[in-house]
């Protein structure tokens, strides 16, 4: 009699979550029916496509203790506080590209000893991947970022893709939705980048070169920092044109984007960790000086510094483009403390 082997489903813990399955109440049956050796147990879940009850239904357990499975199914990463050691893993672990935002992910699969199948990884013998939703993640994702940037700016509104019933009453919307002038930035060429285009194109947005978006007509992006006083945001707000963008709130994301889109940099001379940041892009640095902090002898052997290795100028009435190496002194940390442990004698 062959063991058996006891397949846990596993529940969506992801932030923000996510309602799909691997396996349905249905297959899970299919699967028991083609496989007697098999056990399923499913982890309860109020977020689910399939409620609970659908799967007792079918004669699946449901139970929240998975610890004597021995594959475990999901869909999006686990957190990995949640890692069961010594499982093996099924899901979506968005690691193959060395993402950095998952990389205590990586190291908690590798110190718990998990045995980590991803499903990016499952390819055809054309290399095909077996599973993939990357032509409809990029529309869904295309058309929920128009939605948050409508809202967000009060310019349209558009209602959120899971709404709406299917791709044809997605693309309904836009006959009644009017852009204002903005550019977008597209990157990748796959399928989540396909799905995305696909988006614009029936949004009628011109699609252009890289170095016509970045060198026509230039546009202001002002990014607020943690200290930025609100009443400061409102009067920027007002004070530029409709043609210019101003980031309403704290939102790294959009400064680390504004960094990667932008040809020169301006930043106040108060936050030297915002100039460091700059300098990783290796684009010319402006500092806007401000006489309370320009004699402040800490701010100025930084800005000295800075100067002498060509990273910033101070800010002017002209306009001029300079390059210098880039910092990188995360690598250069790294590897000087490669070499102590190299040189320090453990035994």
């Amino acid at each position: 009699m062959e063991p058996k082997i006891r397949l846990g489903i596993l529940s969506e813990l992801k932030v923000p979550t996510d309602n799909r399955t691997p396996l349905s109440p249905e297959q899970c049956v299919q699967l028991l029916k083609a496989y007697p050796q098999l056990e399923i147990v499913v982890a309860p879940s109020s977020l689910r496509c399939f409620d609970d009850q659908s799967y007792s239904n079918a004669g699946i357990p449901v139970h929240n203790d998975l610890s004597n499975c021995d594959i475990l199914l999901g869909v999006k990463e686990v957190p990995p506080a949640a890692l069961i050691p010594h499982k093996t893993y099924l899901f979506f672990s968005h690691t193959k590209k060395k993402q950095a935002y998952n990389q205590a992910l990586m190291q908690n699969l590798i110190a718990k000893h998990i045995r980590m199948i991803d499903y990016e990884c499952l390819t055809h013998e054309d290399e095909q991947r077996v599973i993939g939703f990357g032509l409809f993640a990029g529309i869904v994702g295309a058309h929920n970022t128009l939605k948050t940037y409508g809202e967000k700016f009060n310019v349209f509104h558009l209602p959120a893709a899971h709404q709406l019933g299917s791709y044809h009453a997605l693309i309904e919307t836009y006959h009644h939705t009017k852009l204002p002038p903005i550019k977008i930035a597209l990157t990748g060429s796959g399928k989540v980048a396909a799905g995305m285009l696909e988006i614009m194109a029936h949004l009628d947005i011109d699609a252009v070169e890289p170095k016509d978006f970045l060198n026509n007509n230039y546009q202001l992006i002002v990014v607020p920092s943690m200290r930025t006083p609100q009443n400061i945001i409102e009067k920027a707000k007002s004070y530029f044109d409709k043609d210019q963008i101003v980031i309403p709130d704290v939102d790294k994301k959009a400064y680390l984007s504004s960094l990667k889109i932008s040809d020169h940099i301006v930043v106040t001379c108060d936050s030297t960790s915002m100039i460091s940041e700059a300098a990783i892009t290796g684009k010319p640095i402006y500092v806007a000086q401000m006489p309370v902090i320009k004699n402040n002898q800490r701010f100025k052997s930084f800005f000295n510094l800075f100067e002498s290795l060509n990273i910033i100028k101070e800010l002017n009435n002209s306009v001029e483009k300079w390059t210098y190496t880039k910092l990188n002194e995360t690598n250069k940390i790294a590897n000087q403390i490669k070499e102590k442990i190299k040189q320090h004698d453990f035994s």
